[in-house]
């Protein structure tokens, strides 16, 4: 009797273990929360065929929804979308109105699905990418940002959809409003002096070249300009500022920049180091 007792507490035992390691992380937004960089609590599935939708994903054994292990989680680029989970829960008596940011801006598009009052499931928000018009944005800004709202002690699930042909890489933040504001401003600050030292230069380099005469200072005014442009696109402010409807353009102006800017380092090294004659 005594050994049939310690089998069934045995197997009492291993039955909560394996459904403790079984069980989705979800990330509590506590009363001191500010901002938190939260991918290690996303779950993701790789849809290489690009046909599944939202129903398809809800209908895969949560099993095969692997958990992100890293802060800044990168996949190379894939043919493929990507559908990510998240469980948010309130632990406040209060609402929370916070906000959802993938930080890479050069996604094509990207979705985010919750249920409604009845328990429907709907894309809750304005898709956002660099294949959609910058201005149908709810948010001003170059990355993609969900409004997440939660009432008081809900635990919500969301599922985001990126579907872009770039980069895959998605570092998840969750910010308050004030600390979003904060996180702007800081960051765009020092992107605008970035930016200032890059106009600096080229605009030196080239009143240089129209005062000398030498080409070499001509060139580099074409790899400072390139360079800026195609930086400025991958961090995505050229879409956000210069050309915010032109849709093809945003993707095209990335590798078209880094070339021409390439050409121009080349062409400054040989005509600065004068390799004609000592070559």
């Amino acid at each position: 009797m005594l050994r049939k007792i310690k089998f069934i507490i045995l197997i009492g035992c291993y039955t909560i273990v394996f459904q403790s390691f079984g069980q989705q992380k979800i990330f509590e937004v506590q009363p001191d929360f500010s901002y938190a960089n939260i991918s290690k609590y996303l779950y993701v599935f790789e849809d290489s065929t690009k046909k599944m939708d939202l129903k398809d994903i809800l209908a895969i054994d949560d099993n095969k929804l692997k958990n992100i292990k890293t802060d800044d989680p990168t996949y190379g680029f894939r043919k493929s979308n990507f559908w990510i989970k998240i469980t948010l829960k309130n632990t406040q008596n209060t609402h929370q109105n916070l906000f959802l940011e993938f930080d890479y801006p050069l996604f094509d598009k990207t979705d985010i699905y919750s249920q409604d009052a009845q328990g429907n499931w709907i894309n809750t928000q304005k898709t956002i990418g660099d294949k959609v018009p910058f201005q149908d944005r709810t948010i001003f800004y170059r990355n993609a940002i969900f409004n997440i709202n939660l009432a008081p002690q809900e635990n919500r699930v969301y599922f985001l959809k990126i579907d872009t042909e770039s980069s895959i890489q998605f570092p998840t933040y969750l910010y308050t409003s004030k600390d979003l504001s904060k996180h702007i401003s800081k960051t765009e600050i020092l992107f605008g002096m970035f930016y200032g030292i890059l106009l600096i230069m080229g605009i030196y380099n080239l009143v240089l070249y129209f005062a000398i005469q030498n080409r070499s200072y001509l060139y580099y005014f074409v790899y400072i300009f390139f360079y800026g442009l195609a930086q400025a696109s991958l961090n995505g402010h050229s879409f956000q500022h210069l050309w915010p409807n032109s849709l093809w353009w945003a993707n095209a102006v990335v590798p078209i920049g880094l070339t021409s800017g390439s050409v121009g380092a080349i062409l400054f090294m040989i005509s600065f180091l004068n390799t004609e004659k000592y070559l």
